[in-house]
């Protein structure tokens, strides 16, 4: 008996902007920091059981939240979120009541074509700007091609790909490598602004990933978060300033340019004296 065909994946392929895409950013603006962890389990759930697309049901929230120790609630809204600016297919979502995306779908196609190339049901596919691919089925519409009738039927009505998948480029790719987790002083990091400083977790532009192992490096905790604080308790913040990061930058090296010895008052209070490190329990 033949053996049946693998659908879903075992690794895909993690972008890594992925902290950096206004989508995921609009996000974990409206819905929080755990929203990293959502999304990314869902993607998780999405490649390793169909490949392209997740059935929605009433214990998705629950799988979902179980995974990644939050309440359905939050789960519920980050999809709702997703949705609306267009990180999965609404229209997907309301036809079939299915999670998926253009994106995620070409990456499956390319993840597969190692074993022969993976398979999507029509009325599933989606364009390059998240839209249903409409599919009809004429068969008394026919066009002529070079003089000779053709069968106009199953005609897919769908924008261009301006980066098509090309099957035999995509052979000599190397393989796909697991995709990297989110740096666990970053969350630690965000954590701790929602909690003691959450009127920078506001600001227009907050901290990347990138961001905060930079200020890491330059600064010590202590100095950098009295700098936050400052921040969060300034009165105009949000209306004054749009990036976290160079608002950051602009306020620590005018402090130490007029020789204030920042990190003194605060240091024990908000950082964990025995490491350093920003703690969660504060």
């Amino acid at each position: 008996m033949a053996r049946p065909q693998k659908t879903g994946l075992d690794y895909f392929s993690f972008d890594v902007g992925f902290f950096d895409d206004i989508k995921i950013r609009k996000i974990s603006r409206a819905c929080g920091i755990n929203s990293y962890s959502i999304l990314i389990c869902l993607l998780c759930n999405i490649y390793k059981d169909y490949g392209y697309y997740i059935l929605w049901d009433e214990d998705l929230p629950f799988v979902v939240a179980d995974k990644v120790g939050t309440s359905e609630g939050a789960v519920v809204e980050v999809i709702k979120k997703a949705l609306q600016v267009n990180l999965f297919s609404k229209e997907a979502y309301e036809k079939h009541k299915v999670l998926t995306s253009h994106g995620i779908q070409k990456r499956y196609l390319s993840a597969t074509i190692r074993r022969g190339g993976g398979i999507i049901v029509d009325k599933y596919k989606v364009t390059d700007d998240n839209k249903l691919i409409i599919v009809c089925n004429n068969p008394t519409k026919k066009s002529k091609v070079n003089n000779k009738e053709k069968d106009n039927t199953n005609v897919l009505s769908k924008k261009k790909d301006p980066n098509p998948i090309n099957p035999e480029k995509e052979e000599t790719l190397p393989p796909v490598v697991s995709p990297p987790l989110p740096d666990a002083d970053f969350v630690k990091f965000q954590n701790w602004i929602l909690k003691k400083a959450p009127q920078v977790a506001k600001l227009n532009e907050p901290f990347t990933q990138e961001e905060y192992l930079k200020i890491k490096e330059e600064f010590p905790p202590g100095m950098t978060s009295e700098v936050l604080m400052a921040m969060h308790n300034c009165k105009d913040l949000l209306k004054k300033y749009v990036s976290a990061n160079l608002t950051f930058r602009n306020w620590i090296n005018r402090r130490l340019k007029d020789g204030k010895n920042i990190g003194s008052k605060v240091h024990e209070v908000v950082t964990d004296p025995a490491t350093g490190d920003f703690s969660d329990d504060i």
